[in-house]
């Protein structure tokens, strides 16, 4: 059966001539209607905001991309299962709401969307995120909570301009050490997931003013700091970072051993480590002469 629009679908679009957006979401869709893009464009082909949560969308057409304009859009509670590439093609995309659904994955064209300053794919299926997320420049907000995340990207502290990133209620026991590069981070909330530990290098971050670790298996160090307030919790962070640094240092000192008229210095760390790579596997010799 085709997918019909709402009944006051043609009042919807001429409101949207004057105030450059349109809504249709609520109106449980399974698919948006053939030459639905082709009819929004008669009607205004600038549009800088589209609704269309709240249906029954599976996807959506190849030549939505084509509303060119479009800033704002909200699909949440769909039954989306993976972020359409249309909706990354879409250049002047700013805000991207994807709550509610279905998603298990999003791919690495999400690179593309170079100007999206706010992302929420909360509540969703998502058990791992692609390393393309920590290159966008513009993004500020990034809201995965309630999802099923094991781990996040090695590289999500390379993201420049984010202020605000919610990773509640998943399934997460550590987070990367480049966090602690996070330069505009405000807000971090990692409640309710399998923490034991945070990283140090965390103690560096100049501009957060909340961050949320409680309902975790944090260690009874971690946990005690915690409970005294961020700036203890910091200063904390900071005095492990230079503790294991110090530890890093005294493991890798060499030990000097006579062997016959010369001194053999071994390092402490393990004398050989095997290292693969694509041309075969070598042992590497970590003694020091």
């Amino acid at each position: 059966m085709a997918a019909k629009l709402p009944d006051n679908m043609k009042e919807r679009l001429e409101e949207s001539r004057q105030t450059y957006k349109l809504n249709v979401g609520y109106a449980g869709l399974p698919q948006l209607p053939a030459g639905f893009v082709e009819l929004v464009k008669k009607y205004n082909p600038h549009i800088t905001e589209l609704e269309l949560s709240s249906n029954n969308l599976t996807g959506l057409p190849d030549d939505l991309c084509e509303l060119r304009h479009v800033r704002i859009l909200r699909l949440k509670y769909n039954q989306l299962k993976r972020l359409p590439s249309t909706v990354t093609r879409l250049p002047q995309l700013v805000t991207l709401e994807l709550s509610g659904n279905q998603i298990t994955r999003l791919d690495n064209n999400i690179a593309h969307m170079s100007q999206l300053r706010e992302l929420d794919v909360s509540g969703n299926l998502l058990t791992e995120l692609p390393q393309a997320l920590g290159v966008l420049p513009k993004l500020e907000v990034l809201r995965l909570e309630n999802n099923r995340l094991e781990s996040l990207p090695d590289n999500i502290g390379e993201l420049p301009s984010l202020t605000k990133l919610e990773v509640s209620t998943n399934c997460l026991r550590q987070l990367p050490s480049s966090m602690g590069r996070l330069k505009r981070i405000q807000r971090i909330d990692a409640a309710n997931n399998m923490l034991v530990r945070v990283p140090p290098s965390m103690g560096y971050l100049k501009t957060i003013k909340e961050l949320n670790l409680r309902y975790n298996n944090l260690d009874d160090k971690y946990k005690a700091k915690a409970e005294e307030g961020l700036s203890r919790l910091l200063a904390f962070l900071r005095e492990e970072e230079e503790r294991e640094r110090l530890e890093e240092i005294e493991r890798l000192r060499p030990v000097g051993t006579a062997v016959g008229p010369y001194m053999e210095y071994r390092c402490k760390a393990e004398s050989s480590q095997n290292i693969k790579t694509e041309f075969g596997e070598f042992t590497v010799d970590n003694r020091c002469w």
